[in-house]
């Protein structure tokens, strides 16, 4: 993918700006560490195709401890909220800080194993054609990239949980 090289350096800019959230303050002391911890984000936009489809970056943890997210491609269930046109059928991809694709899903029924995850922790989708992922993660940064599948384009939604 053509605009994979733009989210790694995008994903470096961020992780650079995380780090940058510990560095010294004014008076050459450490910033205190923030116990606050993300729940959930998420971003809805036009996905087209090619280098035009959405990209969502995000860093995780500090230290050696991995982190349980949740990654949601949603579109026909924007629907049900009046969004026109949806993305009929979103197909989700999870990226990490190099490049490499950890997993990619289509329809979040597709492998049992992830929809019971997704299902025990009450985040499975509610359309069968939107996406889904349940991952261990260890810190870094990472991109999930949502497209419609057979080139669709429409207006989808990208969902990040931290699972607890």
């Amino acid at each position: 993918m053509r605009a994979l090289s733009r989210i790694v350096a995008l994903l470096a800019l961020i992780a650079v700006s995380a780090a940058a959230d510990t560095a010294p303050q004014g008076g050459g002391t450490t910033a205190p560490p923030n116990n606050s911890e993300l729940s959930n984000m998420s971003t809805r936009g036009f996905v087209l195709t090619d280098d035009n489809v959405m990209i969502g970056g995000f860093v995780l943890g500090r230290g050696s401890n991995t982190t349980e997210i949740v990654v949601r491609g949603i579109g026909p269930s924007l629907a049900g909220f009046g969004v026109d046109p949806i993305l009929a059928d979103p197909a989700l991809e999870l990226y990490d800080g190099n490049g490499t694709l950890l997993i990619a899903n289509d329809d979040w029924q597709d492998n049992p194993a992830q929809a019971s995850e997704l299902m025990s922790v009450g985040l499975a989708p509610q359309n069968a054609k939107e996406s889904a992922v349940l991952m261990a993660l260890p810190p870094g940064a990472f991109t999930a990239i949502l497209g419609g599948r057979n080139g669709g384009t429409g207006i989808g939604l990208v969902e990040l949980y931290n699972v607890h």
